[in-house]
């Protein structure tokens, strides 16, 4: 194992012991006031350090090491949170609608079969047209916010459609010779 790797090793464990201790208050705290929280933390830290600096540490895990070691830990939140965001943004078709904060799940879903039955009526009505597609469109995007409601912090719905897109393959719906289609 390289040192590298155990450092980060040791700071996981340190990061995984204190957010049971603390409730995951980090998160909690970027949730209400953005990357502020951040900014915060880390100068509570430099204000320790430049203490430490004048005179030793009066509590035991509090020295010049373990306050490096937490300021390490918040950027590595901050980091896990921006790549977490920058997925789900970029894993999104639509941007969100008001629809996400006003419906609930039933009343989208109820919207995502009235889009369904739009799309039915134009295709028999026009055929493979325009019209038809734009439905589709919005078929997709009512199913999203409907996924945008159900939300990503109680189950990891890109997890899942990773899931389905593998399931697929292995079902050979995407067997189009050429493997950058999905």
């Amino acid at each position: 194992m390289s040192k590298f790797s155990e450092v980060t090793s040791e700071l996981e464990k340190l990061y995984t012991a204190k957010n049971s201790d603390y409730g995951n208050s980090f998160d909690k705290l970027m949730d209400e006031f953005g990357d502020l929280s951040l900014v915060l933390r880390l100068c509570d830290k430099v204000e320790r350090l430049k203490m430490l600096l004048k005179k030793e540490a009066q509590v035991k895990d509090e020295r010049f090491i373990d306050t490096v070691r937490d300021m390490v830990n918040y950027g590595i939140m901050w980091l896990m949170r921006q790549i977490k965001e920058d997925k789900q943004e970029n894993k999104w078709n639509f941007p969100e609608t008001i629809f996400t904060k006003n419906n609930s799940l039933k009343q989208q879903i109820s919207h995502l079969e009235s889009e369904i039955i739009e799309v039915k009526n134009a295709y028999l009505s026009e055929g493979f047209s325009s019209h038809m597609v734009e439905e589709l469109w919005d078929v997709i995007h009512s199913a999203e916010t409907a996924l945008r409601i159900l939300g990503t912090d109680k189950i990891d719905i890109f997890y899942i459609k990773d899931k389905v897109i593998e399931k697929n393959k292995e079902r050979g719906y995407y067997n189009l010779g050429d493997d950058n289609n999905v």
